[in-house]
């Protein structure tokens, strides 16, 4: 997921994390991203201590997003997304399935998504987006880099604690094209509890 994704771990307040996104948006242009990702968002430095669909839709309508689903990672289990997100991840029956297993929260006075999610540990890109050619070309190239990085210090073995199931498939061709020919690989195939 690197292509998609901008680490927020060491955002410390609102307007950083404003600008954060801003940046990596326009880095990423729509055509080689259709979606984004941040990972480490907190509660304290959110308007009010608390994530709102208004706050995020205000950060993702600048238009370096160009109306692109945006998913945010909270440190813990915790998810934030925009309305693009919402609508995407309601879009059909078997997306709008994977959308309640992620226990979006609903606010009571109007019975409408708010934009947060109890569970988005088990949240899947991939679910709600097919892997189309440039992406994992995209993703390819992401590998290949940290694989090198890793060999240059010495890593041969990559543990990966989440693998969805999803997912299979591109590592298959990712290690058929040679790209674990210097690495190995293991994984744990993510199932959810609520299957």
């Amino acid at each position: 997921l690197l292509p998609w994704l901008v680490s927020l771990y060491d955002v410390q307040d609102f307007d950083t994390l404003k600008a954060r996104l801003i940046a990596f948006a326009k880095a990423n242009p729509i055509e080689e991203a259709p979606f984004l990702i941040g990972v480490g968002w907190r509660y304290f430095y959110l308007p009010g201590g608390r994530p709102t669909l208004a706050d995020i839709d205000a950060i993702t309508s600048d238009p370096a997003f160009a109306g692109r689903p945006v998913f945010l990672w909270d440190v813990g289990q915790a998810g934030w997304v925009n309305s693009a997100a919402l609508q995407r991840m309601q879009s059909d029956a078997v997306k709008s399935k994977v959308y309640l297993a992620l226990g979006p929260d609903i606010d009571p006075a109007s019975g409408k998504p708010t934009g947060v999610f109890r569970e988005f540990h088990a949240f899947d890109p991939f679910e709600f987006f097919a892997i189309d050619g440039a992406m994992e070309r995209k993703m390819f190239a992401s590998m290949h880099a940290r694989m090198a990085k890793a060999l240059s210090f010495g890593i041969t073995t990559v543990n990966e604690s989440e693998v969805h199931e999803r997912f299979l498939d591109t590592l298959v061709k990712f290690r058929a094209e040679g790209g674990l020919d210097k690495m190995r690989l293991r994984g744990s195939l993510y199932i959810s509890h609520q299957i």
